[in-house]
């Protein structure tokens, strides 16, 4: 259940201030937010042991360790397994697990994060392969706790923050306490969350509502500019989460919400500039916040050979054909109509799952929006 929006405005002997009052009797959005939030947080610790049971009472570690059994050249010093969970869950061990456990042997030992990794090939970037998210924040507890006590905080750190925003943000729209409840149980255990817990785009996915929340708050509240700086905060979390694609989804659904709710709830320029000037800045402060790991990524991208296989691409490479079809055309085809023949679409979209099934979330939200009014 939707409720009206409570109309705030300034305080009249403190038009310059962040304070603020209620016309009505209600309570402000940002009070409403804050309102049951020791609840959602007991709820979350509550599914946390159920789920995770094990984790927390028998001493494991959520890394998917049944899967080197079925590694070549580890099946034959380790045990035979037959009942492998999930095949594609490989990723984990055999890349964040170990990475995260050189990190750890040099950080301890020599106090510094390490730049390079001298154990694959000829030696590899490890801070501006950004995927080990070494600058993470429950990362950065491998300077005192071994990797496999890190990646268990780290899950639960996700959980817990994902499940809180997405119920304060839900009710800074003036959302029902029972419906932001179940909106915040929802997402902070849905498949993402649960099939791939330990994978760096989970790092990164958790802080899109923090960032919504945060938005939200640019718009309802008479101190912008401050909420443009704590909304830099889930942007340059985002960044730092290491996985660059899953940023860029965020930043995108980020930008098309925003600029959806700008155009069609403020008409005055002034409004609009105020608003955009708050919004830039949080943009400008969190990718600041996150240059630490941006900007080595970066320049690692550009020495790659994705990037000089970019560059001698031609100007006619949307017309370029993988498996008998125009790039532009998957591309338009994946845009209008995500799952419009499931595994074909699938097959030769070039967009990814996640843009897929945001943009087909966004369409059904839309559709539903326009019968409610």
């Amino acid at each position: 259940m939707i409720k009206k929006p409570i109309a705030l405005e300034l305080e009249p002997n403190h038009a310059n201030s962040c304070t603020m009052s209620k016309k009505t009797g209600g309570e402000s959005s940002f009070g409403s937010g804050l309102s049951g939030l020791g609840s959602i947080i007991i709820i979350l610790f509550i599914g946390i042991t159920i789920l995770f049971g094990d984790v927390l009472f028998r001493d494991k570690v959520l890394v998917p360790a049944d899967f080197l059994s079925y590694d070549p050249v580890l099946r034959e010093v380790l045990p035979d397994r037959s009942d492998i969970h999930n095949y594609l869950l490989s990723d984990h061990i055999h890349q964040f697990y170990v990475w995260h456990t050189l990190a750890a042997r040099s950080i301890q030992t020599t106090r510094h994060i390490p730049l390079w990794n001298p154990y694959f090939l000829a030696g590899q970037p490890l801070v501006a392969n950004a995927q080990p998210a070494l600058f993470y924040p429950p990362n950065l507890l491998l300077f005192w706790f071994d990797p496999a006590t890190v990646a268990n905080i780290r899950i639960f750190f996700n959980i817990v923050v994902a499940g809180v925003f997405t119920f304060l943000f839900c009710r800074v729209l003036q959302i029902s306490y029972p419906g932001a409840l179940l909106a915040a149980i929802a997402f902070a255990f849905s498949g993402p969350m649960m099939v791939g817990p330990g994978h760096a785009y989970a790092s990164c996915l958790v802080w899109l509502p923090f960032m919504l929340w945060a938005g939200e708050n640019i718009l309802r509240s008479p101190c912008p500019y401050l909420w443009g700086l704590i909304t830099s905060i889930g942007i340059g979390l985002s960044m730092v989460g290491g996985h660059p694609e899953s940023t860029f989804h965020n930043l995108l659904i980020f930008g098309m919400y925003f600029a959806a709710r700008l155009l069609i709830s403020y008409r005055s320029k002034r409004e609009l500039t105020r608003y955009g000037f708050a919004f830039a800045l949080a943009g400008g402060v969190g990718l600041l916040l996150g240059a630490i790991q941006i900007l080595p990524f970066a320049q690692h991208l550009s020495q790659s050979a994705f990037a000089s296989r970019s560059r001698s691409w031609t100007v006619t490479s949307p017309f370029i054909r993988k498996n008998g079809c125009p790039i532009f055309l998957r591309w338009l085809l994946c845009f209008i109509r995500p799952f419009l023949a499931t595994q074909w679409i699938i097959h030769i979209s070039g967009l990814s799952p996640t843009i897929r099934i945001t943009w087909n979330n966004l369409c059904i939200l839309g559709f539903c929006h326009w019968l409610w009014l």
